[in-house]
């Protein structure tokens, strides 16, 4: 039980992390075309 709990606070920390950075992606691009703008 332990180990599956892990797991799945592990899948749900990636999945986290992954939203963040896309987010800092479009962030960055949204910036850069503002700036170019």
């Amino acid at each position: 039980m332990t180990s599956l709990r892990t797991f799945q606070d592990r899948n749900q920390i990636m999945r986290f992390l992954m939203h963040v950075s896309t987010f800092c992606l479009h962030a960055e691009y949204y910036l850069s075309t503002m700036t170019h703008l």
